[in-house]
């Protein structure tokens, strides 16, 4: 295996539940840097696609788990969050 396949073989999708924002939204931001880049054969598009697909949703899920806990923050006037 040359090291552009090593490169191109996406993480086991299970592991992006275990990212965290930052880590999942670099992974997201390389995957759209080789779909723009339009070399990539059609079934690793596809691949491209799935796992961006999957890498913007933990994000949304991890912005709106934030967003419910300031809420709360701010709703109870308390630095601990409930």
């Amino acid at each position: 295996m040359n090291e552009h396949e090593i490169e191109s073989s996406p993480p086991d999708s299970n592991a992006i539940g275990t990212m965290t924002y930052e880590e999942a939204l670099n992974q997201l931001e390389s995957t759209i840097s080789e779909l723009e880049d339009g070399k990539a054969p059609l079934a690793r598009t596809v691949e491209l696609f799935e796992r961006g697909c999957q890498l913007r949703d933990h994000c949304e899920k991890l912005l709106t788990d934030a967003q419910g806990r300031i809420d709360r923050i701010v709703a109870t006037g308390s630095s601990r969050a409930v």
